[in-house]
């Protein structure tokens, strides 16, 4: 089943999330669809560097931001390894709304698998001397999953086109627009 990932307008309108860094604001939304029981979750630190890493934010000074998180009463510091988010209307993210995150180690290791499973090789053109990316044969948006058997080594050009089209609604596509 598809998961709506979208922040909701009232994110933007809280006083508190509009004096906080950009950085901040994405840590934050990471702890709120990670967790569970309608954010009243405690979290390592570790956890939250990991997650910031998975979403290629970038280097964060992440104490900083997890103390500025603290300042602005969004994030209670419980000792030097756990922090709490602090419960609160999490404006209309309902616990169906939240996604699976694979550590970035695992994900890596699934592409690599898959890349060497399809040789290097875009599975829709055949191309191989381009950058590669992986692709989901029947987009996460659409039903689809990470497992092995649903992805595929595409190239970028190919991964760009496809977006969130089925195999067969791309192939179509493809026919239709080559002539």
């Amino acid at each position: 089943m598809a998961r709506i990932r979208t922040i909701k307008p009232e994110f933007w309108k809280d006083t508190k999330i509009g004096r906080i860094t950009r950085d901040a604001r994405l840590i934050l939304i990471f702890l709120w669809y990670s967790s569970d029981n309608d954010s009243k979750s405690n979290y390592t630190l570790d956890f939250v560097k990991k997650g910031a890493n998975l979403h290629r934010y970038g280097k964060i000074i992440h104490e900083k931001v997890i103390q500025e998180l603290s300042d602005n009463g969004l994030v209670e510091i419980l000792d030097s390894k756990y922090l709490k988010l602090i419960p609160r209307n999490i404006l209309g993210i309902r616990r169906s709304d939240r996604f699976d995150i694979q550590e970035w180690g695992e994900w890596k290791k699934i592409s690599e698998i898959v890349f060497k499973r399809d040789n290097y090789t875009c599975f829709y053109c055949g191309r191989s001397d381009c950058k590669m990316e992986i692709d989901h044969l029947l987009p996460v948006s659409r039903g689809g999953s990470d497992n092995i058997s649903n992805l595929v080594t595409s190239c970028r050009r190919c991964n760009a086109q496809k977006h969130d089209k089925t195999l067969n609604e791309f192939l179509e596509w493809r026919k239709c627009n080559e002539r």
